[in-house]
């Protein structure tokens, strides 16, 4: 293969469409050559054509849509006599010419290939088949039917034929059935899909309304079912919904209090045992009084949070109580009466052990905060004093 001769195409096809494009061509572009031209040269080296071979299928493949910028018919026929007409003038060998005249007619709508080369560039100039954005390049393709006069078909209509060219259209080297196959069939789906929605629709929009009264009559029999669907929903305790919600709650509890019994011992036999030093020692050195104060005062401020983290809440009066013995028994009726309600009632009871829990949780961390960032404290102020002197 010849890079030089590649790029001198490469080079003149891309003059052509920047002097004889037309906007109209919204499919027909450089940008889907190029994109077969890439295609070609990938499905190419993966079929394992020879250099020459390869340099067919490349030139093939530039030329193949030139003729679109001066006519729309037949235009695979003038787009051999530009590649025909502009490899005559570099030179280029008359036997491969001929090859590449007859790749570029292989890429003619209808026409089965009859040798590798032929089923490469074939393959290439459909590789939009397996694009993930197939459905914008056939709005693309539509677009330029309408804006050349064609008439615009429904969405229906379109992707039907859409689907059906899909489905007919066949890859023929092993590479490209190997490597794209498998997408085709997803962009297969994908209309497949669209499809089956667009039809529901469509035939949603074009049911028949009889009279008022059967309009009516439906609504009341929908209601009905409404009703019926639920009052036969499924309530369940909340323990039985997620028989681990209530051991889940109990574990974290029992690791919240033996944090909190830790905090409760450790920090009563700091505060006695430096109470009975203090107490004990008539010559106590006034300039331990500092750390010998934070300590026990951290220690205390410990001991506070971690006892409200394990003490129990109780309920504050009896007339508090039988408010709520009022409320209890309104509650339990309205539930047996709303579903809906019995619902927010699970709802709120798996919530608020939550809430007791993160309460729990809350005091403990402010305690070993205290207890670590105090005895830091009290260590430092040791230190300090020393340093000083004292």
């Amino acid at each position: 293969m010849e890079p030089v001769i590649i790029e001198k195409v490469k080079k003149h096809v891309k003059e052509l469409f920047a002097e004889k494009y037309d906007t109209r061509s919204t499919y027909h572009s450089y940008k889907h050559t190029l994109e077969v031209a890439k295609a070609a040269e990938k499905i190419g080296k993966g079929s394992e054509l020879n250099n020459d071979d390869l340099e067919v299928v490349l030139i093939a493949a530039w030329f193949h849509d030139t003729g679109y910028l001066f006519q729309r018919d037949d235009h695979e026929s003038k787009s051999v006599h530009v590649a025909e007409t502009f490899l005559k003038r570099i030179d280029y060998p008359d036997d491969k010419i001929q090859r590449v005249t007859s790749a570029i007619l292989a890429t003619r709508m209808g026409t089965v290939p009859s040798n590798l080369i032929e089923k490469v560039i074939h393959d290439a100039d459909y590789i939009n088949l397996a694009n993930p954005d197939n459905l914008k390049q056939s709005e693309l393709l539509l677009q330029e039917s309408v804006n050349y006069g064609g008439a615009k078909p429904g969405k229906t209509e379109w992707l039907t034929s859409l689907h059906k060219f899909l489905v007919n259209q066949t890859f023929y080297t092993a590479y490209a059935q190997k490597k794209l196959e498998d997408r085709k069939k997803e962009n297969i789906k994908r209309v497949k899909k669209l499809l089956k929605q667009l039809r529901k629709i469509e035939k949603l929009i074009d049911k028949p309304l009889n009279s008022m009264e059967e309009i009516k009559k439906d609504e009341i029999v929908q209601e009905k079912n409404a009703v019926k669907k639920k009052d036969e929903l499924p309530v369940k305790n909340s323990d039985s919904d997620n028989p681990s919600n209530t051991s889940d709650y109990l574990r974290l509890h029992s690791i919240a209090d033996r944090k909190a019994n830790v905090m409760l011992i450790l920090n009563g036999i700091i505060i006695s045992i430096t109470l009975c030093i203090v107490a004990a020692d008539a010559d106590f050195s006034p300039r331990l009084i500092i750390p010998t104060g934070i300590l026990i005062l951290v220690c205390l401020a410990a001991l506070i949070f971690a006892t409200l983290s394990t003490r129990p809440k109780m309920g504050d009066s009896q007339a508090s109580n039988e408010k709520e013995n009022k409320d209890f028994y309104w509650g339990m009726r309205k539930v047996f009466r709303d579903p809906d309600y019995l619902h927010q009632s699970v709802i709120r009871e798996k919530n608020n052990p939550g809430k007791l829990l993160a309460l729990k949780f809350r005091f403990l961390h402010i305690c070993y905060s205290i207890f670590m960032y105090g005895i830091v404290a009290s260590v430092l102020s040791v230190a300090v004093l020393l340093a000083l002197g004292y």
